[in-house]
């Protein structure tokens, strides 16, 4: 049911219904949270522990990572390869919209509950915690695919 859930979701937001995919992630992510909650799933099992170390590391990465675009744009030997004539095209509002709406909540939040979250924790109480996160990281490869 969880891996058809996960298909439905990525047809959906892949092929049918694109500007639709933060309803359709939002929703398919609250009845993976309601499948984790039937199976009995704690909130350390989802990945929920160490929260603020976890935000305090995602958010120094993230600073580097800007940093090190920052960097790239500034400096006259690599701008031009930030030049992308696709990122040109949309309006400024097309722009924010995919940036703060369609990739976080349309992409991000069920990929991250789903394959980081409820299925690895499904697939450890069956196999051991290696394989289910193989398993896990493969079966996202091929619906990302």
């Amino acid at each position: 049911m969880l891996l058809g859930l996960l298909a439905a979701a990525n047809v959906l937001n892949n092929r049918v219904a694109r500007r639709w995919a933060p309803l359709t992630s939002a929703v398919a992510t609250g009845a993976l949270l309601l499948v984790a909650r039937h199976e009995g799933l704690t909130r350390p099992e989802l990945g929920f522990r160490g929260t603020r170390r976890g935000a305090r590391i995602g958010g120094g990465l993230a600073a580097g990572v800007a940093a090190v675009y920052a960097a790239g744009v500034v400096l006259p030997r690599t701008r031009p390869l930030f030049h992308d004539e696709r990122a040109l095209s949309p309006s400024r509002r097309r722009v924010l919209e995919e940036a703060l709406v369609q990739v976080p909540f349309g992409t991000v939040l069920l990929e991250e509950v789903g394959f980081r979250g409820v299925l690895p924790a499904l697939l450890e109480r069956e196999l051991p915690a290696r394989t289910a996160v193989a398993a896990s990281a493969a079966l996202f490869g091929h619906f990302s695919s």
